[in-house]
């Protein structure tokens, strides 16, 4: 996950008595597909409706890391460090996230969730595909992201903010976001994108 203290990182309390923009590590390695949180909007049967960006969701730009060429697209900054996140996924513990592990059901939120979360859905991409090896992922989003079947393949999501209540931290907006990345999957539709 991009962490959960939204746009101000893992010092939550500040540096200093002073509150920074920051990521932290690993999403902010260019070889890890970095998964922000948003919180989502579902019909009583489990029907997507929509998605906005979950107050907590971490996302910024490196002070490290260098960009990956890869990372390009509308919207996505065009200074020389990583970004994240790349995409999301339902973080938020009001709008429910269960795992069932061993027997027993839990309920757990934060990027923490969303990114085990996205990993299991890529994972039945993977066995779709019957064993053919993707490596890294986010490059395949960015090029989903500029993409024309952007607006089906995946949900742009478009409000919220990743301030953490802590700050204003940044807005989600149409296309690439410090909140969201390009947004979150659709998945029936995504999965025809990488056969």
């Amino acid at each position: 996950g991009s962490g959960d203290y939204g746009a101000y990182g893992y010092l939550p309390g500040g540096c200093g008595g002073k509150q920074m923009l920051q990521i932290g590590f690993p999403p902010s390695d260019p070889s890890v597909t970095a998964v922000g949180g948003t919180t989502l909007n579902a019909t009583a049967q489990f029907k997507y409706k929509s998605e906005s960006a979950w107050i907590d969701s971490g996302g910024g730009a490196s002070s490290y890391f260098a960009k990956p060429s890869s990372q390009v697209g509308p919207g996505a900054p065009k200074n020389t460090k990583r970004d994240i996140p790349d995409i999301a996924f339902d973080a938020d513990g009001n709008t429910g996230q269960y795992t069932y592990y061993e027997g027993v059901w839990y309920s757990g939120s934060g990027t923490s969730y969303g990114g085990p979360n996205m990993a299991g859905y890529w994972a039945l991409v993977l066995e779709a595909l019957k064993g053919k090896r993707t490596g890294n992922v986010a490059p395949v989003f960015y090029k989903l992201g500029a993409s024309t079947s952007y607006k089906t393949d995946l949900h742009d999501v478009t409000t919220g903010s990743n301030g953490a209540g802590i700050g204003p931290g940044y807005k989600a907006t149409k296309n690439w976001d410090f909140t969201t990345g390009w947004g979150s999957i659709n998945g029936t539709k995504a999965l025809s994108y990488f056969k």
